[in-house]
């Protein structure tokens, strides 16, 4: 049971009944939040959730993170809390997680401001519990794994956004420069104009950007599908 490691408990020889029960029925709640091998043992914790279960946050002042499943998110602010989320990862450096929370629980009414949330890191968040730092990072290394792989409704369709993400097998190039990643996303999308100038783009809501690369990934393989379907015509 992941209850005991979980909550540094010993297993006593003596028995109670009622601390047992106690004990089973929280373990039957924990170990939903783990993965298992064959064997049972744990393999890691379940990255599958899109509810955010810390909405609000009192330190001196109230700050709201952000809505279930990131819908009241913009792209530029998601791109920016990427950004931290990464460097956490690969450095486990507390300022970027410190950031990372920073970036996303804003005052009521507030409109997200990288300037601001910085200096927010830095300053009064600085005080706030690991605790609900690493909880937010697992929120967020879920949300990142729904929008690679995730499957959303429009419109009563289902929409596949892994697709978005997909690499042409034929495509064997790989750059030895690296490149900015989603941030490129934002550069295209500003030349494009749907969505106005780059500023216009980091602004709008992450769904509908999201949407949108969806809309001209499909495009670009109808088109490729078309194409084949000319050329073994033609032959």
């Amino acid at each position: 049971m992941a209850v005991y490691p979980l909550l540094n408990l010993r297993k006593s020889k003596k028995k109670s009944p009622e601390k047992y029960e106690n004990i089973i029925r929280l373990s039957e709640y924990i170990d939903n939040f783990f993965d298992k091998d064959e064997e049972g043992n744990f393999t890691g914790i379940k990255l599958e959730f899109t509810k955010n279960y810390l909405p609000k946050y009192r330190l001196f002042y109230s700050y709201y993170g952000p809505d279930d499943g990131f819908s009241d998110v913009t792209f530029g602010q998601y791109i920016d809390g990427l950004d931290e989320y990464i460097y956490y990862s690969k450095t486990g450096d507390i300022k970027s997680l410190r950031m990372l929370f920073s970036i996303f629980y804003l005052k009521k009414n507030e409109v997200y401001n990288y300037r601001i949330s910085k200096k927010r890191a830095e300053g009064i968040f600085r005080y706030v519990d690991i605790r609900h730092l690493y909880g937010f990072f697992l929120f967020f290394s879920s949300m990142q794994s729904f929008v690679l792989q995730g499957e959303i409704m429009v419109m009563g369709n289902p929409i596949d956004l892994s697709i978005i993400f997909t690499k042409d097998e034929k495509d064997t190039f790989e750059s030895t420069i690296p490149g900015t990643g989603f941030r490129n996303i934002i550069t295209d999308m500003a030349e494009s104009q749907v969505f106005g100038p780059y500023k216009g783009v980091e602004k709008t809501n992450l769904w509908v950007v999201l949407i949108r690369l969806y809309e001209l990934k499909k495009k670009e393989l109808d088109d490729k599908e078309k194409n084949k379907t000319n050329d073994s015509t033609r032959a």
